[in-house]
């Protein structure tokens, strides 16, 4: 991760958020993001508390590769469940 003075995009994010290595999205770039997708995809969503677009300033690396993604085979369902006593 690098801050945004370091990221080839910096004037994306603009100020960090206190406590956290998050940094608000520029309203602009938000306004982009809030537009990918398909009809129905998920979406990007602002931050419930901040109300904003949030992000990590993040770069890709070349000499890493992406791991495969496979589809969670309980998808929507709880990791923990109660017992009932016996």
């Amino acid at each position: 991760m690098r801050g945004p003075d370091r990221h080839p995009h910096g004037s994306r994010f603009t100020k960090a958020v206190t406590g956290t290595t998050l940094y608000e999205v520029d309203e602009d770039f938000a306004r982009t993001l809030v537009a990918l997708g398909e009809p129905g995809a998920e979406r990007y969503r602002p931050d419930p508390v901040l109300k904003k677009l949030t992000g990590w300033p993040l770069i890709s690396r070349g000499d890493v590769r992406t791991p495969p993604f496979s589809e969670a085979p309980f998808r929507g369902r709880a990791t923990l469940v109660r017992r009932r006593a016996i």
